[in-house]
């Protein structure tokens, strides 16, 4: 007796292994654009500095957000890479990991574009909104593996 074959994926999984392998490219722009940024711009240590000019505290290091948004994309990436893995492998468990993975990144990167200190955001709105742009692959991906034939 032979071994069962395995399930060929329907169009809309080839669709979502396709939207999640966008959602992982734009995860690793999204964590290099901040330092590309910082290496010709400078603008976060400048919008830094504007959020806390005038106040009698020291600005966070530019270093250390830089390395929490590196840690962010890297961490975003493996999350990528393994739910990649478990909808390639036809893990019964990828839909739901997916949807919540989605949850929490999607909740992380709002709160990366919307928490403010002495009334202005500490990312500055363009670093926020390319965060937002792999949540937007991962809800079509989610939306694309909840979907039956």
């Amino acid at each position: 007796m032979s071994a069962p074959m395995p399930r060929t994926p329907a169009t809309h999984e080839r669709s979502a292994i396709l939207t999640m392998y966008i959602g992982l490219a734009l995860t690793v722009v999204a964590a290099i654009v901040p330092i590309i940024d910082q290496a010709w711009t400078d603008s976060l240590s400048q919008h830094l500095h504007d959020v806390y000019a005038g106040y009698d505290v020291d600005a966070p290091a530019t270093s250390a957000v830089l390395a929490y948004l590196a840690t962010v994309g890297a961490l975003g990436t493996l999350a990528w890479l393994w739910t990649l893995w478990a909808v390639n492998t036809q893990r019964h468990w990828a839909r739901p990991v997916a949807t919540v993975l989605f949850l929490l990144a999607s909740g992380l990167a709002i709160v990366n574009l919307t928490v403010q200190e002495y009334d202005q955001t500490i990312l500055p709105m363009r670093l926020g909104l390319v965060g937002l742009l792999p949540c937007v692959a991962g809800l079509v991906a989610v939306v694309l593996l909840w979907r039956r034939e």
